[in-house]
Formats: C-alpha cells, structure tokens, sequence
C-alpha cells in the first residue's frame, strides 16, 4: 500500500515559523517588530524608506472573533484531507457549511489577504534590510523577512497547486497531470481574485485549492489547480497547450480579470479538445439563473418581464447577463453599470469588445448616467462589484428605495457582499436591514448565511457531466441553462429565506450533472 503524500511536507517549520510570528506581538527581542522597525526608519532616515506596507494588522487581528493564528490553523485543518497519489482512494469530504466557509468563501478571503500582506511585508522589509549598514540589525530584519515569506508560501502551496511559468520544467509537470489520468484543470493568473482584486497567483492560490477540493470532494473526480505567473492571454494559452493532455477532462477558468479572461476562453478552446469554463462568467450566471427562476416566484413575475440591474459589468456580470437572457430574461430590461456610469450602445469610455457586445443589447431606454439611474423600475438587484474596502460600493437601504416595490437582492462581492454598510458588519444585520426594508428575498454569494448564491452548486456538476460523463470537447450556453433549470427545480417550496438549495445538498451533482450531460450527448 502506497504511503499517504503530507499536505504540507514541511508542518513542523510552519509551526516554528506561526510560532515566531505570534512571538512579534509580544515583543520578543530577536524579531524586529514592526514599531521597532519604525524607530530603525527614523535613526537611520532611509530615503524612500519612510513606511513599509504591515502585515501586523492581518496577524493581530484576527478572523470572525479568533486570533489569526487560531484561524491559520483552523484553514490548515478544513483543507488537510487525504491527498492521493495516484490509484489512491479519494475520500474528500466537506462535512459542513461551516468547513464550506472556512475552506472557501468568506474565510479564503481572509487567508488570501493575509498572504497577500505578508509577501508584500516580506518584499519591503527585504528592501529596507539593504539600505542598512550594520549588520546584526540587518540579519535581524532579513530573519522576520524571511518567516513571513515561509510562511506566506506555507499557505499558498499544496499538493494540489502546480506553480506554472515560462521558466518551470514543463515536461515534468506534463508528467505529474498525465499521472492523474482525467481530471478537472484549474487555470488562475491570480488578476481578479474573488472581490480582493489583482493580488497575484501566490496570495490567490487558496482560491484554487478550495476549489479542487470541492471537486473532488462533491463529485468525486481528480482536479490540479494551474496556478499561471503569466498574464498574457497568447503565453497561458501557449503554457496550457504544452502541459495539458490532447483530449479528456474539463477545464475550468478561476479568477482571470476581464477582458483577458474572455481571450484566453476563446483562445484556448479553439486550440484545444478539452471543454473550457470559466466559473466567474458561467458558474455565476448558472446559479443566479437557478435563484431568480425561483425568486421569481415569489416576486409573481415571468423573468421575461423582470427589469434587471447590474452592479459591475466584468466577466462575471456579462457572463450572468447571457445566461439569464438564454434563460428568458428580456435582454432590454437589463441595465448595467462599470465605474464610468451605465453602459449603454455608443459609449466611448471605458468600453472593450465584451462591454460593446453586451451593451448593443441591453438597455433599450438608453439610459446613460451613474449607475443608480439603472435601478429606476429595477425588480432584481445583482452586484457584482469590487469588495476590495476601497473600492467597493456599498448597496444601501436608499437605493433599494428607488427601486419597485418588494424587489429581489443578490449581493455577490466576495468576500464582502455590496449590502455591508462596513467590510466588517455582520452578514446577518445587512440581511435583517433590507428584509426590514421590504426585499422580498435577499441572497449572497457567501457560505456562511441564507440564500448562499454559491458557485458551487454549479462547477462541481459541469465538470463532471463534461468532463466525464458525455466526453465533451467544448460546452455551450445552453448547458448552462439545462444546469440552472435542473439546480431550481431541487428546492420545492420556495420562500423569502430559502430560494435555492443547500450548496451541499447531495442531490445536485447527481441530478444537475447527469441532465447537462444529456443534454451534451443529445447535441453531440
């Protein structure tokens, strides 16, 4: 019998390091904390050197009332499930919402925020460390550079994440995917990591574990993430090729910002007999599909006469918008805004070909203005915003005022839903304040409350039936509408607090996959 492969080969060093890291709060003397590193700034009057980015805050902080290290290990325990060497029996479980949470949205949210920080203290403590002279007070420095980097790369890096760049041994990691026989491929750049932005394939990696997890562990099928230090549509594609096998699997696309995202789906599959799927785009818009199909219900509305608005206009809100179309919604009902106000045929700033193509069909008032204009005569809000706190824009109370009368609210900025008044306000006040103020159903992207409008009661089925079932080479959008219609009709009774079914319900992937992949086999 083969020996079980360590998630993390190297535990005891990431106890030593965690262990080092909580000894800075408390002032040990052989780490330069960060106060002490202020007062080496100020003897020593570095130029350009007058602050450094901290990752003291993350660290002391703490997550949903633990301290950070208690959720560090918490995260560490959620993802350590057997990691199979090949022929292995896979038993990959997610026993709970609340592991759910911790495993993927909202708690990777925090754990890719604080890697993000702890490499960006690592790079700048590394920078300052050259600029001084003496050389214990620099060995010093390098020291807590050094933890933060081990630890940073600690939580990135599992036995299901392969680092992928134009330097890497590609034949060997042809052999390692070859070895796995078929399986789902996971693909990132790390640009439009869940609401937290362009942070980089390394802080984003915990994304891409999570979601091999819930591959494996939903519908029970192998799945590697590809985790791509390359931006260029053409090289990742020209990566791909070289490692990917010819036929057989399904990929799926994760957290590429748009428009590049969209170049690289197409690119990709025209070079290549394995179906691509990009989750943010497809995923999103299956399972909004299947909530406001039932939402619609309860709002005594046909979607062909639900007048949409959009918060965002990236790859997800364009992707949502297809598929709801496809599902029946009036494409002229739809308003959607960017940064720059509504978008609407015409519009110069800030367009690319995907905001043209969607632009050319929606909004048949040619509204134009900031995005509250949309939300006049709107029964569906969907926000698809940015989440990072300085950027987000909050949905308040006032604007679901301008809207008709018992609207629906889908608030899907991950890990911080629109419907925060503050980053840091409990998901279940927001709830109780719109569901107060008259919404007839409010849903979230997010684990950890009702209504989670989560991508995982999609990609775990699409893959599967693809992938695995039906033998697809490419997948069409009306799969995804068979996938929304079969998700749907799992629920029965709709109400307020339930419109869709339990992301763990153990109906879906049976039901959903096997009726997308009839689907697949009847066109085919």
């Amino acid at each position: 019998m083969s020996q079980p492969v360590r998630q993390f080969p190297n535990a005891p060093e990431i106890a030593a390091i965690v262990r080092k890291l909580g000894s800075v709060q408390h002032g040990d003397s052989r780490i330069v904390s960060p106060a002490q590193v202020a007062e080496i700034l100020e003897r020593f009057k570095v130029p350009g050197r007058a602050s450094f980015r901290s990752s003291a805050r993350y660290l002391a902080g703490g997550y949903q009332g633990g301290t950070t290290m208690d959720f560090v290990q918490t995260y560490l325990d959620a993802i350590c499930y057997p990691c199979y060497p090949v022929g292995d029996t896979r038993r990959v479980r997610i026993p709970s919402l609340k592991v759910l949470a911790e495993v993927y949205t909202p708690g990777v949210g925090f754990i890719c925020n604080v890697i993000k920080h702890l490499l960006w203290e690592s790079i700048d403590l590394r920078l300052f460390a050259a600029d001084i002279a003496d050389d214990r007070t620099r060995q010093a420095i390098l020291f807590r550079a050094n933890a933060l980097y081990g630890l940073a790369k600690a939580l990135s890096h599992t036995n299901l994440i392969v680092p992928v760049s134009r330097s890497s041994n590609l034949p060997a990691i042809k052999d390692k995917i070859a070895a796995l026989g078929k399986a789902v491929y996971i693909v990132t750049d790390g640009t439009a990591i869940l609401g937290l932005g362009d942070i980089g394939p390394q802080p984003g990696a915990p994304v891409m574990t999570g979601k091999a997890i819930l591959i494996s562990g939903l519908a029970d099928i192998p799945a590697i993430s590809l985790v791509m230090d390359e931006t260029d549509p053409d090289k990742i594609v020209e990566l791909l090729t070289k490692i990917l096998p010819e036929r057989g699997g399904s990929i799926n696309l994760e957290d590429l910002s748009s428009p590049h995202s969209f170049e690289v789906e197409r690119k990709l599959q025209d070079k290549i007999a394995i179906p691509v799927f990009d989750d943010d785009q497809w995923g999103t818009g299956i399972v909004v599909a299947a909530a406001l199909i039932n939402g619609a219900k309860l709002m005594g509305k046909p979607l062909s006469e639900l007048a949409v608005h959009f918060q965002g206009a990236g790859a997800g809100a364009i992707g949502v918008a297809l598929i709801l179309i496809a599902a029946g919604v009036n494409p002229g009902k739809i308003q959607m805004a960017d940064s720059k106000g509504l978008l609407y045929a015409g519009r110069k700033a800030g367009m690319n070909e995907e905001k043209n193509q969607i632009a050319a069909i929606i909004n048949a008032d040619g509204r134009t203005g900031s995005w509250e204009n949309g939300l006049r005569g709107a029964d569906v809000y969907i926000g698809l915003s940015s989440a990072e706190a300085d950027k987000r824009t909050p949905f308040r109370l006032e604007h679901m005022l301008m809207m008709n009368e018992r609207p629906g609210i889908i608030s899907l900025a991950n890990p911080n839903p629109e419907i925060l008044t503050t980053v840091g306000e409990n998901i279940a006040v927001a709830f109780e304040r719109f569901r107060d103020g008259g919404a007839v159903f409010v849903g979230t992207g997010r684990s950890d409350a009702p209504n989670g409008v989560n991508n995982v009661l999609g990609f775990p089925s699409i893959h599967k039936a693809g992938g695995f079932l039906a033998n697809a080479t490419s997948y069409q959008r009306s799969d995804y509408v068979v996938a929304a219609r079969a998700i749907a009709g799992l629920l029965g009774e709709v109400t307020p607090d339930r419109i869709i079914v339990d992301p763990l319900d153990p109906r879906v992937v049976p039901v959903v996959s096997e009726a997308v992949a009839a689907a697949i086999r009847q066109r085919q």
